[in-house]
């Protein structure tokens, strides 16, 4: 969920603060990161999504993410166009 949250604020807003913490006090004092540097994070993510994920559905209902999903998203986030080269 991170990743496709960071996807979408930085193809909206650009370089936005990235926090990995849960600690408000790290949180309050972060600056905003380099675009590049917030999508690697979210190809990092997705990576360790497909490793975690499982490859359906887990009650059927298509509400949570599964395996597939982290995939497609892998996919999208490394498109030419996103990198400005295409």
């Amino acid at each position: 969920m991170r990743a496709y949250f960071y996807f979408y604020l930085v193809n909206m807003y650009g370089d936005v603060p990235l926090v990995l913490t849960t600690d408000y006090r790290v949180s309050e004092k972060l600056g905003r990161e380099k675009s590049e540097t917030v999508y690697n994070q979210v190809v990092e993510d997705l990576k360790a999504a497909k490793q975690l994920l499982g490859d359906n559905y887990p009650n059927g209902n298509r509400v949570r993410p599964n395996k597939a999903v982290a995939s497609a998203m892998l996919a999208s986030v490394s498109l030419p166009s996103r990198m400005g080269t295409g």
